[in-house]
């Protein structure tokens, strides 16, 4: 593979995928990864907005975007915001990866859970660090979206459009 090292969005893939760059913090509840130090030199700073997280946009085609993450140190939310504003397409498709909600208050779960609702996703694929409390809010504010995350889960979409796990 090839290194890209930029704060600015790039595409790979042949063009097929959009790597996100630098996720602005747009919200005023996603406020990091508190505690998490990076390393300069010979000292450790403080590094809590994470600000090298990105994520992975693809358009599928009678969907929407499919905005695949890591941990969503940048906040799921700011995430999906700079995907719709990156590429003008407001239809979110699926969100799959962790949102780093397992630690978080419950007002925050709200917040995140009330927000991404707007964006009527088809799919949330959501990993381990979403947390059980986060995970049972969006299963109650989502109940057809919400699917297990686990090694070797395949999304599909036929040639109907249909989606499935």
């Amino acid at each position: 593979g090839k290194v890209i090292s930029t704060r600015e969005p790039s595409l790979v893939g042949n063009g097929f995928f959009l790597v996100s760059g630098e996720v602005p913090r747009t919200t005023t509840y996603e406020t990091g990864f508190i505690g998490h130090e990076a390393q300069v030199g010979n000292l450790y700073v403080d590094d809590h907005l994470v600000l090298d997280d990105r994520c992975l946009i693809v358009n599928v085609r009678g969907h929407g975007l499919v905005i695949v993450s890591g941990c969503s140190h940048a906040g799921i939310v700011n995430m999906v915001r700079h995907a719709v504003d990156l590429t003008g397409v407001t239809k979110v498709a699926a969100i799959i990866g962790g949102l780093h909600l397992a630690s978080a208050d419950q007002d925050k779960i709200r917040k995140t859970v009330q927000d991404i609702t707007e964006y009527k996703p088809e799919i949330l694929l959501l990993g381990h660090c979403t947390g059980w409390q986060a995970m049972n809010a969006f299963a109650s504010a989502l109940p057809k979206a919400l699917f297990p995350s686990s090694v070797g889960v395949r999304l599909d979409i036929d040639s109907d459009n249909a989606v499935g796990i």
